[in-house]
């Protein structure tokens, strides 16, 4: 082979070898370029991910506010119906039996108290439930009597009056006689 020969040969075979070299720093950064877009995928992916999520965290956090309000709102109004309820107590009298329990159905009525059950009781049954409640049958003069009988008288109320067969009179309960009137 002459030394022309072997030149060409030579320079072909370095042109296929720099070409393969080409080659692989092309495929290598082909490699890298993809990775890179990869990455800057799930680059934003995440940064989407991350504003969804604040934006949710945004929204909760509102909502929290709001329900605190609300919240704020409803204990407000829970002292007021606690203040009322106790202002009712007050003016129906807060009234413990021997018991120490508390009784409901007692009404105040300018300064006196009245009791009354929607259950049904014998005059002398009322009676003992009245010394139960250190209470005492209702007595008034003969005029405002006869007008509170006739309310009393449509829901069956007892009150401190009583028919004695022995005396053949009324009485009250303290033992006072019916007083005359119209």
């Amino acid at each position: 082979f002459s030394l022309y020969g072997i030149i060409p040969v030579t320079l072909g075979v370095f042109s296929l070898l720099l070409l393969m070299l080409c080659g692989f720093f092309a495929y290598q950064y082909f490699q890298s370029v993809q990775a890179s877009e990869n990455k800057m995928k799930s680059f934003n992916q995440l940064t989407e991910s991350f504003q969804n999520k604040a934006e949710k965290f945004l929204l909760v956090q509102k909502t929290l506010d709001q329900n605190k309000e609300t919240l704020e709102w409803l204990r407000k109004q829970n002292v007021y119906l606690m203040e009322d309820l106790q202002e009712l107590k007050a003016r129906q009298g807060n009234f413990v039996n021997r018991h120490g329990s508390p009784l409901n159905h007692w009404v105040q009525y300018e300064n006196h108290s009245y009791h009354q059950t929607m259950e049904v009781f014998s005059w002398l049954n009322c009676s003992h439930l009245c010394v139960s409640l250190n209470a005492t049958f209702l007595k008034t003069e003969r005029s405002i009597l006869i007008i509170k009988l006739k309310l009393l008288l449509v829901s069956h109320t007892w009150i401190g009056i009583s028919y004695k067969e022995e005396d053949n009179a009324w009485q009250w309960e303290d033992g006072s006689s019916d007083s005359p009137g119209p």
